[in-house]
């Protein structure tokens, strides 16, 4: 099951992910090529561009690269639901909540290794950029773990308020 922290970081991210995506047109973009690398901080891209930007981590910004991971070495735990696990050798995507969770699953050792505290423990959030169907079907199985900063709960349409930050969370230990 999917908490509500874990929905709840949809918010910050999801509009930037479309946008790139949006903007690829005919031309997928493949998220993990165009997203900052690990230690960056960064402005999630405008709708109408398809760049995220890399801003200094002391600045004003919404998210920062805390790690990469490859899906294709990930293996869904064993107690989790078959309706829940993905198989990261199918040219098929995984449905969005599916992949999601495991994206989270795998970025969540990279959390806790840049961030220094347990993502549960965390108040930071972390949100993982998933590949999408097209450059899934390209072989890409790469995910982007981000750590995000909500300013306010999940409300009543199920999203929560992005936040800025203006300091790196590296070893924030909070």
């Amino acid at each position: 099951m999917v908490s509500s922290r874990g929905a709840a970081v949809v918010a910050v991210l999801a509009l930037g992910a479309a946008a790139v995506a949006g903007c690829a047109g005919d031309d997928e973009i493949v998220l993990s090529e165009v997203a900052p690398e690990v230690g960056e901080c960064f402005l999630a891209p405008e709708p109408d561009d398809a760049a995220f930007t890399v801003v200094a981590c002391d600045e004003q910004h919404q998210g920062e690269v805390v790690g990469r991971v490859d899906l294709a070495t990930y293996e869904s735990p064993a107690e989790r639901p078959e309706q829940l696990r993905i198989d990261a050798t199918s040219d098929e995507r995984p449905d969005d909540g599916p992949l999601q969770l495991a994206a989270t699953d795998a970025c969540t050792a990279p959390f806790e290794e840049y961030v220094g505290v347990a993502y549960t423990s965390s108040r930071y959030t972390l949100q993982p950029i998933a590949p999408t169907s097209a450059s899934w079907a390209d072989g890409d199985r790469d995910v982007v773990c981000v750590v995000v900063k909500l300013t306010a709960p999940l409300g009543e349409q199920g999203s929560a308020i992005p936040g800025t930050m203006t300091s790196s969370v590296r070893g924030a230990a909070e």
